[in-house]
């Protein structure tokens, strides 16, 4: 991530408090058409300390998941680590699915931030994911091969609609697409930024 140090960035959030992962894309033009992408992960240490959560306990070993004390997500930390990120980046905006981002998308924006309501509905949610598949086949996204994006990818299910339309879904509750949501998300505002005169 710090090879990118003040690049222009889109960050985008898929909140969850319990159970899923509540996530933190940064999302990266760049000038040859690429997009880079880099993840944050979020759980409560009552959820990730569950026997079998394993695969949570490694990847907070690891240094992939941020695990916030007792049985809520906290917050204050993803906030914390988004200002932190406004200190190496230019935020031009941090896009945001609504369910539970009132208090947190607040606080962001009495700190300055450009905040976009994005809801992941298939009107929204389907150009974006195509744009994602497709770039997937041309190696026009780049990531550092994070294990925890890695796990839901490959949770990720696509089908198609009677209009040709996308939607991510996943065909098992465990099975999480929290961050393969939020890349989505910022996908879509950065081709809308695209089309922009």
């Amino acid at each position: 991530l710090e090879d990118y140090r003040g690049q222009r960035a889109t960050l985008a959030l898929d909140l969850a408090s319990r159970e899923d992962i509540a996530a933190l894309e940064i999302v990266l033009p760049q000038d040859n058409g690429t997009i880079v992408r880099f993840g944050k992960y979020y759980l409560p240490r009552v959820t990730v300390d569950r026997p079998r959560n394993q695969h949570y306990q490694l990847w907070e070993k690891g240094g992939w998941l941020t695990v916030t004390e007792g049985s809520i997500i906290d917050f204050q930390v993803i906030h914390d680590d988004i200002l932190a990120l406004a200190e190496s980046f230019e935020v031009a905006e941090i896009v945001f699915d609504p369910y539970q981002a009132t208090m947190l998308i607040g606080m962001l924006q009495d700190a300055g931030f450009h905040c976009v309501e994005y809801q992941n509905i298939v009107r929204n949610m389907s150009e974006p994911m195509k744009e994602l598949d497709a770039r997937i086949k041309a190696r026009t996204l780049l990531h550092c091969a994070d294990p925890v994006m890695t796990w839901q990818m490959s949770n990720l299910v696509a089908k198609l609609d009677a209009k040709d339309n996308v939607f991510p879904r996943k065909d098992q509750p465990e099975k999480k697409l929290d961050n393969v949501v939020a890349l989505i998300m910022g996908l879509g505002r950065v081709m809308a930024a695209e089309r922009r005169p």
